[in-house]
C-alpha cells in the first residue's frame, strides 16, 4: 500500500498572511538573543529536546530560533507548523505515530523521529498566523492545561518581539515600510541578490496638496491609505513596498514577479484597484491620480540605493511633465 503524507491545508487568507510575514523582513536573518532566550527557556521549562520559533513561508517553514535541531528549515508540505497555523490557538499531537495526519510523515518515520509536538500559533497585530512557538519530543507525552497556559505566555512574548520589529520599520498611517525600514530592507536585498534583475518603481500622488486643502487632512489620510492598499494588492507579496514620506512611495520588485505570465501588470492592477475603490468627499466620488516611473537594473556589489532612487524619481518626474504638457 502506498502512503501519502497529509499536506497542511492552505489558509484562505494565505496571500495576505504571507504579505504580513514578508513585511517583517525576518526570514533568513541571523539568530537574535531576544528569540533564542525564549526557545532555551521553553526547552528547559518543558523538558523537551527541541524548541523552535518557526515561521511558515510560501513553500517552507524557517526557524528564526532553534534549540536541539541542526536544520534551518523544512518543506512546508511536511511541516507540523503548517497544520498549526490553521488552528485558532494551538495544535497538540501527543503521539504522531497514531495521528492520521502524521504517522507516515518523514519527520516521524525518519531520523528526527518526532512523536510529541505542540505549537502555539504566533499572530501579528492584525491576527495573521505567522508561525508557531513549538515543542518537539522523540517520545509520546501528554500536555496539561497548565503547561499549555505557560506555552501561551511564552508565545505572547514572541509575538511582542515580532510586533516591536514591525513597529520600528512601519509607517503608522499606511502600515507600509517607512523610509528607514524601506532603505534598510532594500540594502539587505541588494547585498543578497547579486546579478539579480530588479525593478524600482517611484510613485507620487497628483495634486495631493489640493486634495488636502479641499477635503482636509482626513481625506488626505484616506487617499494615502487607499493608495497604499492598492500598492499592496497590485504587487507580489515578496516585493518591497514603502512610503518614503508625504505622498511619495517606492516599490522594489524582482523583475520575474512583474514579468510572470501568470501575474498581471502591477500598474494595470493598481489602476483597476483605484477605480473600484474611489475616495468619497461629501458624497461625490473623487478619483486618485498619480504619476509613476520605473527603472530596471541588475544588482552588482556597486549598486547604490540613492542612485536607484534618483533614477526612478527622474522617470516619475518625466512622466509627470508629459502629463502636464498634454493637459
Amino acid at each position: 500500500m502506498v502512503l501519502s503524507v497529509k499536506k497542511p491545508d492552505i489558509p484562505t487568507n494565505d496571500e495576505a498572511r504571507l504579505y504580513a510575514l514578508n513585511i517583517l523582513r525576518i526570514l533568513d536573518t541571523e539568530p537574535e538573543q531576544r528569540f533564542d532566550c525564549i526557545t532555551r527557556l521553553a526547552s528547559n521549562m518543558f523538558d523537551v529536546p527541541i524548541a523552535l520559533v518557526s515561521l511558515v513561508d510560501e513553500e517552507r517553514q524557517w526557524f528564526k530560533s532553534k534549540v536541539g535541531l541542526a536544520a534551518c528549515e523544512t518543506s512546508r508540505d511536511i511541516s507540523f507548523c503548517g497544520h498549526s497555523i490553521n488552528e485558532e490557538n494551538h495544535l497538540i499531537v501527543e503521539d504522531a505515530t497514531k495521528d492520521i495526519r502524521f504517522f507516515d510523515n518523514p519527520l516521524v518515520t525518519g531520523d528526527l523521529s518526532i512523536r510529541f509536538y505542540t505549537g502555539k500559533v504566533l499572530r501579528d497585530h492584525q491576527g495573521y498566523a505567522l508561525g508557531t512557538l513549538c515543542l518537539i519530543d522523540t517520545k509520546p507525552r501528554q500536555f496539561s492545561d497548565e503547561n499549555l497556559q505557560s506555552l501561551n505566555d511564552l508565545g505572547s512574548i514572541v509575538e511582542r518581539e515580532l510586533l516591536a520589529l514591525r513597529l520600528a520599520k512601519l509607517d503608522g498611517l499606511t502600515q507600509l515600510l517607512n523610509r528607514i525600514g524601506f532603505v534598510s530592507d532594500t540594502e539587505k536585498l541588494f547585498s543578497s541578490a547579486n546579478d539579480v534583475r530588479l525593478k524600482a518603481y517611484y510613485f507620487d500622488l497628483d495634486n495631493f496638496k489640493s486634495l488636502n486643502d479641499s477635503g482636509g487632512h482626513d481625506l488626505g489620510d484616506k487617499a494615502l491609505k487607499v493608495f497604499s492598499s492598492g500598492l499592496q494588492a497590485s504587487f507580489h507579496h515578496s516585493d518591497l513596498v514603502g512610503r518614503l514620506g508625504g505622498d511619495e512611495f517606492m516599490v522594489v520588485s524582482k523583475a520575474e514577479n512583474s514579468s510572470d505570465l501568470n501575474v498581471s501588470d502591477p500598474i494595470a492592477q493598481l489602476d483597476q484597484y483605484l477605480n473600484t475603490n474611489p475616495l468619497y468627499d461629501e458624497g461625490n466620488t473623487s478619483g486618485l491620480s498619480y504619476s509613476w516611473g520605473v527603472t530596471d537594473f541588475i544588482v552588482t556589489p556597486e549598486t547604490d540605493f540613492e542612485h536607484i532612487l534618483k533614477c526612478a524619481d527622474r522617470a516619475m518626474y518625466d512622466q509627470k511633465m508629459r502629463k502636464s504638457d498634454c493637459s
